[in-house]
């Protein structure tokens, strides 16, 4: 049997069970998970409470306080960019890392944040945020390499005599260790087919917290049955694997002497647009920000000049 969905979505499934004979045919199922690994693999972690341990960089410093828990790395200011990355790690022991972290998250003006990972060649940005955040973050790495590397960088603004701040907590780099729990049975998993009868047994394929790809498994069906006594039937359940499009229409909705607010049709499927700018048409084009609605605020324009945008589309994968 086999289903497909999108991340975080769910659909049913069933298959029958036949008793071609007279009598009445006992049964009971089972699942297992193929291919889970179970041991745990922690590559990096870091909860502060022993000092920063990562490496300061930028025009403004992180420093350990007391935070979300004992102690968090915070930065803070007025015009300034804290970069704060960890020392190298080695994830190629795991099938997949997740990075989890805490934080929270106070904007003044054009503030933002963004975290990215060296995936062994270049520097990917896994999370980012132009508002005021908190709470807990889950987000998977794709590519493991024997020199891994985080980069939380923070850009704080002033406004109205007040700075931005930016805390994090209980940074840990590691292999999900929770089992699968993507197939479910619906019907109950003992039962009588009677004779000439046949029993349906319904299922529910979860892609919730999957990441996009293929997922197998085995259910089991033992049965009383002298010829065939016990039946594996193989189930291939695919997560994702719909295209994310480029926005269409984007368009400036009002131009002032020092803002141009930027709009463009909603894409199916995407979680994040990231904006680039330039004021050549062809080349020069420089990310400026990201944004998770259909539309950007460019607070940093000037009279006498043109601009050029375009935006992207991007989602989990």
């Amino acid at each position: 049997t086999t289903a497909s969905a999108e991340p975080d979505a769910s659909v049913a499934d069933s298959f029958d069970i036949q008793n071609t004979g007279v009598a009445g045919l006992n049964y009971s199922m089972s699942n297992a998970y193929v291919g889970y690994e179970t041991p745990p693999v922690v590559a990096e972690s870091n909860d502060f409470e022993s000092g920063l341990v990562y490496a300061n960089s930028g025009t403004i410093s992180w420093a350990v306080t007391a935070g979300l828990t004992v102690n968090c790395a915070r930065v803070g200011g007025s015009s300034a960019t804290g970069i704060l990355t960890s020392g190298t790690f080695d994830g190629t022991s795991a099938s997949e890392l997740y990075l989890d972290f805490d934080h929270e998250y106070t904007i003044r003006s054009a503030s933002n944040i963004k975290v990215e990972y060296y995936n062994g060649s270049a520097w990917s940005e896994v999370y980012a945020s132009i508002a005021a955040a908190s709470g807990h973050v889950r987000v998977a790495l794709p590519v493991l390499a024997s020199n891994m590397q985080l980069r939380f960088t923070g850009v704080m603004y002033r406004q109205q005599g007040l700075s931005s701040y930016w805390s994090i907590d209980n940074v840990v780099v590691s292999q999900d260790a929770t089992p699968y729990t993507w197939l479910t049975f619906d019907s109950p998993t003992t039962g009588i087919v009677a004779g000439g009868g046949s029993n349906t047994i319904d299922l529910t394929y979860d892609a919730t917290g999957l990441l996009e790809g293929n997922y197998e498994a085995n259910i089991t069906v033992d049965s009383d049955d002298p010829d065939e006594p016990s039946e594996v039937i193989a189930v291939t359940f695919t997560v994702g694997g719909s295209v994310v499009n480029p926005p269409e229409n984007p368009a400036t909705t009002t131009v002032t002497a020092s803002e141009a607010n930027l709009s463009w049709d909603a894409v199916a499927g995407a979680t994040i647009y990231y904006i680039y700018r330039s004021t050549d048409p062809y080349s020069g084009f420089v990310q400026i920000g990201t944004s998770a609605t259909p539309d950007y605020q460019d607070t940093d324009v000037s009279t006498g000049n043109k601009y050029f945008y375009y935006i992207t589309a991007d989602n989990a994968k």
